[in-house]
């Protein structure tokens, strides 16, 4: 099975915006490969933690990796931020 057009455009905006993130995902099999999150977020940097948790929640449509909104806007520099700021300008939900 193909993916739909949202996920495909959420496949494009997630590697434009965050290339490190996209390898984290299966596109073909069109899920997220737990085990890959997993380890990656055990290294990442806090920016790229909280852009990969919200991310993959959006993929999942489920927060499961414990994204917090308010956290990110405290934490996060602009560079994080306005990718999370763009997706919610004109969200796409695969």
């Amino acid at each position: 099975m193909n993916m739909s057009q949202e996920q495909l455009q959420f496949k494009k905006f997630v590697e434009a915006n965050a290339p490190k993130v996209a390898a984290l995902f299966d596109w073909k099999k069109r899920e997220v490969i737990f085990s890959r999150v997993d380890n990656y977020l055990k290294f990442a940097s806090s920016g790229e933690d909280m852009l990969t948790r919200f991310l993959v929640g959006v993929w999942l449509h489920d927060n499961k990796y414990g994204f917090d909104m308010i956290s990110a806007v405290k934490r996060l520099d602009t560079r994080y931020l306005n990718i999370i700021y763009k997706w919610l300008n004109k969200p796409i939900w695969p």
